[in-house]
């Protein structure tokens, strides 16, 4: 109702006011369950795959599939006295007669390749190589490179006999990396004349894969958003020192 004393263009708090609702009565419904699709990242789906293959993200190229593959090899090295190694070589103890070798291929690129980097398919461009002069074997490998956009890297852990002394050779530095289709080569490195590269197979035990340092596990992983840290997946642990 209107109140005369009020100029036409005041309206009355009253007026304004919201008319008195009773709230409605509670109705309990049955509760939805939505069944979504877990989705994994694609290194934890191929963790244990028979391949020893780990796949990661990080790529920012659809062509491009990051990654580290785990394989192993034997080489006779009856009557060999020295064994020169790569200065990044892991050596462990091993059998009278046989050197046997286990790789960590791995895969780190963030730039955009003029052709696809897969390591499912291009594995087979990095690996071990070996030469023999007289009682003295020589180990090397080939395939890494080192890019602005990236780099692959080849890690050997050998486990060589008692009788074996072991050497260690300094790296040789490249001067660059050229793009020759499918795979990036390095220049400066010393001719593959006179080498003879080392057959291996998948290694499902992932035997070269860095190990936990609370736990022992095989089972870690880069985690790059805490810095290049290698990360358990079995416990709490994270390693202190960054991996070089």
């Amino acid at each position: 109702m209107k109140n005369p004393d009020l100029p036409f263009w005041a309206v009355s708090s009253a007026a304004i006011q919201p008319e008195a609702q009773t709230p409605a009565a509670r109705v309990d419904r049955p509760a939805v369950r939505i069944d979504r699709p877990v989705v994994k990242p694609p290194w934890l789906e191929l963790l244990d795959e028979p391949q020893g293959l780990r796949l990661r993200g990080g790529a920012l190229s659809k062509i491009v599939v990051n990654g580290s593959a785990y394989e192993c090899g034997k080489l006779a090295c009856a009557g060999c006295r020295d064994l020169l190694l790569p200065e990044h070589a892991q050596v462990a103890e091993g059998t009278a007669g046989v050197l046997r070798i286990f790789l960590e291929k791995t895969l780190h690129f963030r730039g955009h390749p003029p052709a696809p980097l897969d390591l499912r398919t291009a594995r087979g461009e990095m690996g071990c190589r070996y030469r023999r002069e007289g009682d003295l074997l020589e180990l090397d490998t080939f395939g890494q490179f080192s890019t602005p956009d990236g780099s692959a890297r080849v890690t050997l852990l050998v486990q060589v006999p008692a009788e074996v002394n072991v050497t260690r050779r300094a790296a040789i530095p490249a001067t660059g990396a050229t793009f020759t289709g499918t795979w990036y080569a390095e220049e400066g490195r010393p001719a593959s004349e006179g080498w003879t590269d080392l057959p291996t197979r998948p290694d499902s035990d992932l035997t070269a894969a860095p190990r936990c340092g609370g736990c022992g596990s095989r089972r870690t992983r880069l985690c790059l958003s805490k810095g290049i840290y290698r990360c358990c997946m079995d416990c709490d642990h994270r390693a202190e020192e960054k991996r070089s």
